[in-house]
């Protein structure tokens, strides 16, 4: 008796990279390095026959700065119904797809993470646009993004301030429409090298016999915290905003008034907190 046998190879393929999902919501689980060797094996062999696939695919190249090819597969699973690319939205459109679309522009895009100690940004944004912008309620807040080329704005439309993390550094987001409360130092009615400088409180009551009112009209506020001993942590903030921050952010201070936030404690202390606000207009 003559047995005849070979041996059959093949290369597996996969509708979808779970992998790479897997990759997406346990991201802190593992290396950089094991998400781009998983990446860039599932890219290979994934066929993308489920309309699922490209949004995630997209999420995670953008985490790994892959921006053109993030891009690309954003733009795929945006044109699946537009343009029937898998040749059955005669039975309906695929909705859970629209979601994947949303998710890689915040998720991917924008880079958005929700971990244990809070919500993390990352954006970047494609070449072939201008600018996108985005809405989240994260715990009890309203919190709204705006991403172009040459900034990322994120304004707390509702609810109570909340630390957000951009590019790894932690900020605290504000009531945009809020005041700022408790004891105040506000610096106003400039004048050659002088000015007015008031210890004050931001209130709506009467004002009480033997005080001034001042009133200070609605504006876009850049705010700056300032974690340190008074008054050198607040000054070295100051000489920091003009040299600094006004030089390269693309806006110029508005003409109104400064304030000087101080809160409850020992300002003499290393962890005290203070905050500047300034008035600002796009250049």
């Amino acid at each position: 008796m003559h047995i005849f046998y070979g041996i059959a190879r093949h290369r597996r393929r996969g509708l979808q990279a779970d992998t790479v999902l897997a990759h997406f919501i346990f991201e802190d689980a593992q290396s950089m390095e094991t998400i781009r060797n998983s990446f860039d094996y599932y890219e290979k062999v994934t066929t993308h026959d489920s309309s699922l696939s490209t949004c995630i695919i997209s999420i995670m190249a953008s985490k790994l700065g892959l921006e053109e090819k993030a891009y690309e597969y954003f733009g795929d699973s945006a044109k699946l119904d537009l343009f029937n690319t898998h040749k059955n939205t005669k039975d309906g459109i695929h909705t859970a797809n629209m979601g994947g679309n949303f998710m890689a522009i915040v998720y991917g895009f924008a880079g958005l993470r929700i971990k244990e100690d809070g919500i993390y940004f990352a954006p970047a944004i494609p070449k072939q646009w201008e600018e996108y912008k985005f809405q989240i309620n994260y715990e009890d807040s309203q919190i709204k993004v705006k991403v172009n080329m040459k900034e990322s704005i994120y304004t707390l439309v509702k609810g109570t301030t909340k630390p957000i993390h951009v590019y790894g550094k932690c900020y605290e987001l504000k009531d945009a429409n809020g005041d700022p409360s408790g004891v105040l130092g506000v610096c106003t009615n400039f004048r050659e090298e002088k000015l007015d400088y008031y210890i004050a409180a931001s209130s709506e009551d009467k004002v009480p016999e033997g005080m001034d009112e001042l009133k200070i009209p609605a504006s876009l506020w850049v705010v700056f915290k300032c974690v340190g001993a008074m008054p050198k942590a607040i000054q070295e903030v100051w000489k920091r905003i003009f040299t600094e921050w006004f030089p390269s952010s693309g806006y110029e201070h508005a003409g109104g008034s400064e304030l000087e936030w101080y809160s409850d404690g020992d300002s003499s202390l290393e962890d005290y907190v203070s905050e500047i606000w300034i008035p600002i207009v796009k250049k």
